[in-house]
């Protein structure tokens, strides 16, 4: 793992994520996971990313990796592509209250897009609402 941070930490993606396929590390920790998750999403591999997630989740650790994948993807200008994802009602409610705890109107748009997206039309109309009385 360490040759992965090492690689991170010097703005090598790429080579990171050559390092993740060639060698296949095994991912035993919570800490591993989000090393894979900061690695994939850094090179825009949103899907193995979601995929790897779902893999490594239990009870005790998804809200963490998911907040963090969250993070990442918004970081990352991939916001627009996660809410293409399937959603588990976990990972739904993770990313309604991330959305909502993230100060932005940006945060608050990807939440309307998200509400629309899964027919969810009163919570969508009421931040609609709250969109247009308090608009940052």
């Amino acid at each position: 793992m360490r040759v992965l941070q090492s690689l991170m930490c010097q703005g090598e993606h790429r080579r990171a994520l050559r390092y993740i396929q060639m060698m296949k590390p095994p991912v035993s920790s919570s800490s591993e996971v989000r090393l894979f998750l900061t690695v994939l999403l850094s090179n825009r591999c949103l899907v193995e990313a979601w995929g790897l997630l779902q893999q490594h989740t239990t009870k005790l650790n998804m809200e963490e990796l998911l907040k963090h994948m969250y993070e990442i993807c918004q970081e990352m200008g991939l916001m627009e592509d996660l809410l293409k994802l399937p959603f588990t009602e976990t990972e739904q409610e993770c990313l309604e209250k991330f959305l909502q705890t993230n100060a932005g109107v940006q945060s608050r748009e990807f939440l309307l897009v998200h509400h629309l997206q899964r027919a969810n039309y009163i919570p969508a109309l009421q931040l609609h609402q709250s969109m247009k009385v308090n608009p940052t």
